[in-house]
Formats: structure tokens, sequence, C-alpha cells
């Protein structure tokens, strides 16, 4: 039973090792090894990259609409597969200021990091999902009442108070644009599983979310003696 315990454990911290970083832009690395090489005595963090949303963008709640900033724990929201819940957030920071990229169309824009993980419509109508800085003039969003919408101009702004809400389907409409709540990694469904317990663990107040910094940690510590 251990030995299928540790398997269990390498598998999925090698999953959340591959998805290179969380889900909001802390990346960290193991900076000295003990000398019994069995773990990490210092490590770093690089926080140069956030994969998250401005404070002004919005969700359409059952009470209405709001801004991401205002978003509590517990909101019902109204999602691709229709009625979900903001459960917690992988990232809070109202004071932090970042770039963002603005993405517009015929039908409104989604203002998102560059990191992270936005719905795409292809030529055959299949969902896809793609980070926001692999995006082109002329790639389709999803939006929430006008189904696939080409983007027409993408610009690079700054602005202050980054959020990153997670819902139980992993998935939202911002500003009325299907996005998932992941980042840095293109496969939204393998970060959906690696992020599971992050369902019942108890949300951050401000920065970015202990778990999938410790997975990181742990990736890169245990990780590398297998790779």
């Amino acid at each position: 039973p251990m030995h299928l315990l540790r398997g269990c454990l390498f598998l999925c911290l090698l999953l959340v090792g591959t998805l290179g970083g969380d889900c909001c832009g802390q990346i960290c690395r193991c900076t000295k090894v003990h000398d019994s090489e069995m773990y990490c005595e210092e490590h770093t963090c690089d926080y140069e990259t956030p994969a998250c949303f401005p404070g002004t963008a919005l969700l359409k709640t059952h009470a209405g609409v709001k801004m991401m900033q205002d978003l509590v724990e517990g909101d019902a929201v109204v999602g691709p597969e229709g009625k979900d819940t903001v459960l917690s957030f992988l990232h809070r920071e109202s004071t932090k200021e970042m770039k963002f990229l603005r993405l517009e169309t015929s039908f409104g824009l989604l203002e998102v990091s560059a990191e992270h993980l936005v719905a795409v419509s292809s030529s055959t109508k299949e969902l896809n999902f793609k980070l926001a800085k692999a995006l082109r003039i002329g790639d389709n969003l999803i939006h929430s009442e006008h189904g696939s919408t080409p983007i027409t101009t993408i610009t690079e702004f700054t602005s202050v108070g980054v959020y990153a809400p997670l819902t139980y389907t992993g998935e939202m409409f911002v500003n009325e644009f299907r996005v998932s709540c992941y980042a840095h990694h293109e496969n939204h469904y393998a970060s959906h599983v690696a992020l599971l317990p992050m369902r019942v663990l108890p949300s951050v107040h401000t920065g970015i979310h202990w778990y999938p910094q410790i997975l990181k940690w742990s990736y890169d510590t245990i990780a590398r003696y297998f790779m």
C-alpha cells in the first residue's frame, strides 16, 4: 500500500509539474538541495508571469453582474453548464500592478493576463483552450450569447488588482466570454484534475494559494530523481 501511495503521489506531482507552475503565475524552484539529496533546503519563486483577471472584469451572477474584485466564495455565477459556484480563489491581490491583454471583438472585449487559458472555437466549431498570449487577430472567442466571434484587436495595458476565482466546473464567463480558471499549460482538463483538492481547501484572503505552490515545490524536489 505504501508503494502504491508513493506512486500515486509522484504521478500527481508529475502532472502538476507539467503544468509549469501554479494557476496564477508563481513558479517555484529548488535552489539548494540538502546534502542527503532527500529534500530541498531553499527555494525561490518567480512572480513575473501571473495569470489572472483585472478587478474590473465582469461576471454574471444570480444576483446580477459583479466585478471580479467584488466576488466572494459561494457566489452563484452563470457558467457554460448553467449555474456554477465560486469555490475559492487561486490568486487575489487588490494592490498588485500587472500587465493584461485586451482582446476586442464585435461583441465586446475580454481582459486577461497573457498566461491564462481562454476558450476558442476552431474552424470546425470544436472547443479548444489557448493561452491568451498565443491568440491572434482572427481567432474566435466564444461569447455566451453570440457564439464564435473573431478577435479584431489585441492591445496590452496595465491595471492594479489581480484575481483568479475557481469555480466548480473549472470554467466561467468573464465579460461574457468563456474562459478557463487555469493557466500556464494548454491542457485545461489536466489542470482541472490536478487541482481537484482545491475544491475542499480554504481560499486565500490575499496572495497566491499555498496548495499549487506546494505541489510545484514538491515536484521540483522529488521528480528530479525520476527524470
